[in-house]
């Protein structure tokens, strides 16, 4: 049986090839939109930030993405 704490899984790979070798081009554009009219209304700018550093880890063109839609310049480093 194999220790879940030796696991080197990187917790947003499988997210990250969703998104780049699954989702087409409407499909990544929903996805961004859906995202910053959750994150955009109502929502304090600090978790508007935690959102925006959450899916760069997934995406950093999604991330840049919902950024720029939240009105954010770029994802955090």
């Amino acid at each position: 049986m194999t220790d879940p704490s030796d696991s080197t899984d990187d917790d947003f790979a499988q997210a990250g090839s969703l998104v780049r070798d699954v989702m087409g081009a409407a499909d990544r554009d929903h996805l961004a939109a859906n995202i910053v009219a959750h994150a955009g209304d109502r929502v304090s700018d600090e978790v508007q930030l935690r959102v925006i550093a959450y899916w760069a880890s997934v995406d950093r063109e999604l991330g840049d993405r919902v950024a720029a839609g939240l009105g954010t310049a770029a994802t955090p480093a």
